[in-house]
């Protein structure tokens, strides 16, 4: 589809005529259908400010307007070999279809598998495949295409919020306590966080300056409805050293997911050294799971050697984010 079809077809999607679209976007009335008809037809390409008020006045996102253009099955072709490439995309026959998978399991493109969850989970809310579904509903679903970007990131941060106002007051409550001061007191809580039922996962971000951004993951839902009570107030403990963190200075985001039917979210800490701590964790989740056909030799064991590998590895949490900043 080539730039001016898309033009053309999310304007009819508003319902909007070319010199409707025209006013709006800011052409004068004398023009402005011309304008529209030249875009549409191909005859010029609006400019990047245009094309960003086209798509505002839309209410679409940018990308949905972008010059990638396919216009035939070769095109379609180039693309798949693309995918393959790029993101580990592979072809199946079976039972009278062709499919192409991704791996779920791969970290690398957790974006894109989260996507396509969500893409999935839209269609089926909507009831696109019956046959029996309205004009209006399509419709609805093809302006729902069209702002896909800005309605994942609302849907996401709906989420967060809902996560932030859940712990507010417990967060508050702690206002008076003492902050964590080396990496092994961080360790030590997410370890106790875990034991408390909530899942727990790490993850790492690298970034093209070298630098990198460990994570600790969760699930949403097991935040907003936590198992018990103490898990409850050991993740609000979590936040509350979290929220320091950025205090401090420590360039900390969060990312939410779908890799699945569960959501989560991954709280990260842009320094790169904050991994001693990512590392202990993944040494922890490893035990919890050995350690149920294991004997108690092997639980004391352990405990001695995590606590000396503890204090090998324990750094200033002040002293390593004034390091990240520098």
């Amino acid at each position: 589809m080539t730039l001016g079809e898309k033009i053309r077809k999310y304007r009819l999607l508003r319902g909007l005529t070319q010199q409707e679209l025209g006013e709006a976007v800011g052409f004068k009335k004398s023009t402005a259908d011309v304008r529209i008809n030249q875009y549409e037809s191909n005859k010029i390409a609006p400019k990047a400010v245009i094309r960003e008020a086209i798509a505002d006045v839309l209410d679409i996102d940018i990308s949905a307007l972008s010059n990638v253009e396919v216009t035939s099955f070769e095109d379609v072709m180039y693309i798949l070999f693309e995918l393959e490439e790029k993101y580990g995309m592979k072809i199946a026959k079976g039972n009278g279809t062709t499919s192409l998978t991704f791996d779920d399991n791969n970290k690398n493109i957790a974006t894109l598998i989260s996507y396509m969850n969500l893409w999935q989970m839209q269609r089926a809310a909507m009831s696109i495949d019956n046959l029996d579904t309205s004009d209006d509903v399509k419709r609805d679903y093809m302006l729902w295409q069209g702002g896909f970007k800005s309605n994942i990131e609302a849907y996401y941060k709906i989420k967060k919020e809902d996560i932030d106002k859940h712990y507010e007051k417990a967060v508050s409550d702690l206002s008076c306590s003492k902050y964590a001061i080396r990496t092994s007191e961080i360790t030590r809580l997410i370890c106790r966080i875990i034991e408390a039922g909530i899942s727990v996962s790490t993850n790492n971000r690298s970034f093209d300056s070298g630098n990198s951004a460990p994570g600790f993951t969760f699930a949403v839902n097991e935040l907003i409805d936590p198992i018990s009570e103490d898990a409850e107030n050991l993740f609000a403990k979590f936040l509350y050293e979290y929220n320091h963190f950025q205090e401090l200075g420590a360039g900390c985001f969060t990312e939410m997911q779908l890799p699945g039917k569960i959501m989560t979210i991954t709280y990260h800490v842009r320094v790169s050294s904050f991994s001693v701590i990512t590392s202990r964790v993944n040494t922890f989740l490893e035990y919890k799971e050995k350690k149920v056909t294991q004997g108690d030799f092997y639980k004391d064991s352990f405990e001695v050697s995590f606590k000396s590998d503890l204090e090998k590895n324990n750094k200033n949490i002040k002293d390593e984010i004034r390091r990240s900043i520098k």
